[in-house]
């Protein structure tokens, strides 16, 4: 299992995790099934009602919660097919153990107890969601829905408890990779935004996440990402997620700028 953490601005980490360690749990070969399903759905002709209900949902899942993807990747102690001695985590050079540390520490102490809520309420519309397959020939949307967000949370909240033991037991390894100018980054109160995006704001009260996929200076760079990625060929996706990740957190803060 390996991790990776970047500062997207000063004080503010992205954390990626990627394991290919094999898993005995049926639960993740059903998942793996209903993926495949999912993505024969994004085949299907425009225009038909398969591929409207994947462009939706494809969207859905491109606006989940960062942090929540991230505990997602980890995965469940006790559906490993053997225990994990150690785990790598890649950093920044200029990032120190101590602060990835805390970072983490504060994730867990926050999303377990968030996921544990929320994976309880999922569950409990879960019985409700089915009521609403009365015709057999149309997809059950609501319960469809409910499934995944009961396994997301529960993912989460797995991968948010092993983290916890893998930081207890000091199970972390820490590995400084060079190439991301942590002194180019502004902090987010001098994080300074494009006109063009206030002004839209200001005119329509409305943005979205990937409005903010552009250069602004002060930010970790799509290039920097970009190399990461391609520095680290043994993490599929990296770029994405942490791209996910610099998006959110730069909306967080534009969002709490403008109040």
């Amino acid at each position: 299992m390996k991790f990776l953490a970047v500062p997207i601005v000063k004080n503010r980490l992205a954390f990626y995790c990627h394991s290919t360690s094999p898993t005995v749990s049926r639960i993740t070969q059903l998942v793996d099934w209903s993926n495949k399903k999912w993505s024969e759905l994004g085949q299907a002709k425009p225009e038909t009602w398969k591929k409207r209900l994947y462009d939706k949902g494809d969207d859905i899942l491109k606006r989940q919660d960062y942090r929540e993807v991230f505990l997602k990747e980890i995965p469940t102690k006790e559906h490993l097919a053997s225990p994990i001695e150690k785990a790598t985590l890649v950093h920044a050079l200029d990032i120190s153990p101590e602060v990835i540390q805390h970072d983490l520490r504060r994730l867990v102490q926050e999303r377990l107890p968030y996921h544990k809520k929320y994976m309880y309420r999922s569950a409990y519309w879960v019985p409700v969601a089915c009521t609403f397959a009365i015709v057999p020939l149309i997809p059950n949307i609501p319960l469809a829905y409910n499934l995944f967000r009961l396994y997301s949370h529960y993912k989460a909240y797995k991968g948010a408890q092993h983290l916890h033991d893998l930081l207890e037991n000091g199970q972390i390894q820490y590995k400084e990779v060079q190439g991301v100018p942590v002194e180019t980054l502004a902090s987010p109160e001098t994080l300074e935004f494009p006109k063009s995006l206030v002004d839209e704001y200001r005119a329509s009260a409305k943005l979205h996440y990937h409005d903010f996929d552009t250069e602004i200076p002060g930010v970790l760079s799509k290039t920097t990402i970009q190399h990461l990625a391609a520095q680290h060929p043994e993490l599929p996706s990296l770029e994405t997620e942490v791209m996910r990740t610099r998006n959110q957190m730069l909306y967080a803060i534009f969002k709490d700028r403008m109040k």
